[in-house]
């Protein structure tokens, strides 16, 4: 209700300008420019889907994307075969050595999970990061085109129900954006998660007991 207050009351302030123009010679005819209000409107998707920095950001999130769900194929892989040579030594072994080696197939899944977890919290961290650094970029251009070009309010082009085309400057912040930031490098300390494979978390854990 503010917003829709906030807007109403300018343009209120415009048409009263106008009609204070239109009133008679008596006023004077140079517009008094500190009465103007100038609107801009932005399509955030198009910068979204555009801009020559979140094209690189895509580019990377996908790679990292693929590199993780590749590592967790192998680690499945090597788990299901484990356990399979698990089933089949179920005949060989001694009551007490193949519970040994069931519960070290625990600790291997138990690790795999915990290693599963720390991805996904890897994954969002990049993803909140590449948002953050989106919007500052995209944040800067609108004040420097907002003060350079004197605009009074700028509004999301979704949040608005028409529109006339002249006021859409989408291109001139584009065009900023990727003048500012052509290129964007996610943080390698993002990227890197630290946590063991679970084959090599396993193989850990069975060289300490047996020590």
């Amino acid at each position: 209700m503010k917003q829709t207050s906030f807007v109403s009351g300018l343009v209120a302030l415009a048409l009263g300008w106008g009609l204070m123009v239109s009133a008679g010679p008596a006023l004077s005819q140079q517009p008094d420019t500190s009465r103007l209000v100038k609107f801009g409107v932005v399509d955030v998707e198009v910068l979204e889907r555009d801009s020559l920095m979140n094209k690189d950001i895509t580019a990377q999130i996908n790679a990292l994307r693929n590199k993780l769900s590749e590592e967790v194929k192998q680690e499945e892989a090597a788990l299901r075969k484990t356990n399979d040579d698990l089933q089949r030594q179920k005949v060989l072994l001694a009551p007490d050595a193949f519970e040994q080696e069931v519960r070290k197939f625990r600790e291997r899944e138990q690790a795999f999970q915990k290693n599963m977890q720390e991805r996904n919290d890897q994954f969002n961290r990049v993803r909140l990061d590449v948002r953050n650094a989106f919007a500052t970029e995209l944040n800067k251009a609108l004040v420097d085109i907002t003060k350079e070009q004197q605009f009074t309010l700028i509004l999301r082009r979704s949040q608005v129900l028409t529109v006339a085309d002249f006021l859409d400057i989408t291109k001139f912040v584009l065009d900023r954006m990727n003048k500012n930031a052509p290129t964007y490098k996610i943080p390698s300390n993002l990227t890197q998660t630290g946590a063991p494979q679970a084959g090599k978390a396993a193989a850990k854990s069975g060289e300490t007991k047996k020590k």
